[in-house]
Order: structure tokens, then sequence, then C-alpha cells
């Protein structure tokens, strides 16, 4: 298991900043969870959140069933679940 935080004072255009937050929660050897949690400063505007929460059930070194949660202030409405598989090569 990891936390990692990270702040970017000043963005590339000039009217923010943001918070990062990057983590990942083993629960066993196969199954974990991880993804990050932004938080956006916009100056004279509404602050915004972007997290994407993951689900991950590995299966051996080369399989894993994923299950993630989206949610976008930037977007309008974007939030959503999805499933996936995932294959190593």
């Amino acid at each position: 298991s990891w936390l990692q935080g990270r702040v970017f004072p000043v963005e590339t255009d000039g009217n923010g900043a943001q918070f990062a937050l990057s983590y990942r929660l083993n629960l066993n050897p196969s199954l974990y969870l991880g993804g990050f949690v932004d938080y956006n400063w916009i100056e004279g505007g509404e602050d915004r959140w972007v997290t994407e929460p993951q689900l991950t059930y590995r299966i051996g070194d080369r399989y894993a069933l994923l299950l993630e949660f989206r949610y976008n202030e930037f977007e309008r409405d974007d939030k959503g679940l999805s499933a996936g598989f995932e294959v190593v090569f």
C-alpha cells in the first residue's frame, strides 16, 4: 500500500492550482483499491474535483478484473461506473 500527494501551485494557463492525491490500498494479495483524487483551484471560477477510484482483482501475473468509478467536475454530469478485463502482454 502507498499514498502520494503532490501540489501544483501554478498551472500553465496561469489561472489556478491543483492538489493531487494518488493511492493504492492492498486489501489482500490479489485485491487492491487504487486511484487518484484531484482538487483544482480555479481563480475567478468554481473549484473542481476529479476522482477515479479503481478496484482491481489480479488473476495471476497477466490478468485482472477491474471496477472503476469516475467523477469529473470539469465535464458536465461526467460520472459513471465501468468494468473491465486487463491482459498484460
